[in-house]
Formats: structure tokens, C-alpha cells, sequence
């Protein structure tokens, strides 16, 4: 029974990391972000049908976004080094680029042990 819910942690984790960024930009600009939107569905999509292919890429882009991300904070990092409070902003968004990062990692294994079983 644990070890079900554990193995759901990566699709809990990228689903809440595409619900936080939807809400950021809602609350911040207004907007609907439709990619977080989409994000968020697929996984849940994926996850409740086990479709391996749909888990498989929703792993990769994962991953992929996250290293977009991981790049995009290198650069912000190096602006505001000289502010005290980027400090602690920075180790919040290393933690959550990390946490994003071996979540994909993770659902993309996931589901490609699924395939070697089955296949």
C-alpha cells in the first residue's frame, strides 16, 4: 500500500510544480497560463490511464523544462548575487529545480520499466 503512494510522488510533485506556476502567473499578471494547465492534465492523464508513451514524454519534457529552468536561474542568480535577500530566493528555486528535475527523471523511468516488463 506505501509502496503505491510513493510511486506516485513524481506525478504529485510535477502536477503541483505546474499548478504553482499556472497560479503564479494568474495572480501576477491575470493571465491563464495554458501550458501549466495542459502540464498538469497530462500528467494526471497519464497517470490514471498508464499510458507508457504519454508517461515516457511527459518525463522527457519534464526534464526538458526543468533544464530550461535551471538555466534560466543560473542567469537570474548571477544578476542579483550583490541583493541580501537572493540568497534565500535562490535556494528556493535550486530546490524546486531539483525537486522538478529527478521528479521527470523519475516518471520517465517509471515508465519505461513498464515497457521492459510488458514488452
Amino acid at each position: 500500500m506505501i509502496k503505491k503512494v510513493l510511486w506516485f510522488i513524481p506525478e504529485f510533485i510535477i502536477v503541483s510544480i505546474a499548478l504553482f506556476w499556472f497560479l503564479e502567473n494568474y495572480l501576477e499578471s491575470g493571465l491563464i497560463n495554458y501550458y501549466a494547465l495542459v502540464a498538469a492534465f497530462l500528467v494526471v492523464v497519464a497517470a490514471l490511464s498508464k499510458v507508457r508513451l504519454l508517461g515516457m514524454l511527459m518525463g522527457v519534457l519534464t526534464v526538458l523544462f526543468s533544464l530550461f529552468m535551471g538555466f534560466r536561474f543560473y542567469t537570474i542568480y548571477t544578476e542579483i548575487k550583490a541583493n541580501a535577500h537572493a540568497s534565500s530566493l535562490s535556494f528556493i528555486l535550486m530546490g524546486i529545480f531539483v525537486v522538478s528535475l529527478l521528479s521527470g527523471i523519475l516518471l520517465f523511468f517509471k515508465y519505461y520499466k513498464r515497457t521492459e516488463r510488458k514488452g
